[in-house]
């Protein structure tokens, strides 16, 4: 342990820790919603993803069948 470290654990904490305690306390309040929603995000991508490994059959010939459509209604490009 630091000297100065151990010194502050005996003295209590300075008026400047506090600050620095309460500019963490504000940062760690702002970025915990935006946390709870990136693991909700993450929770219901694994759950769409799961639901589609369980359908991968279906899965792909929808994509293969909308593959073929989009293939076929493309315009005919002219050559010069």
């Amino acid at each position: 342990m630091h000297l100065v470290s151990a010194h502050r654990g005996v003295s209590g904490p300075r008026p400047d820790d506090r600050v620095n305690l309460t500019q963490t306390a504000a940062l760690t309040n702002t970025n915990w919603p935006i946390a709870r929603a990136h693991r909700q995000v993450v929770v219901n991508l694994n759950t769409v993803l799961g639901s589609l490994g369980d359908r991968s059959d279906k899965l792909g010939k929808a994509v293969d069948s909308l593959a073929d459509l989009v293939h076929d209604s493309k315009p005919a490009t002219e050559t010069q």
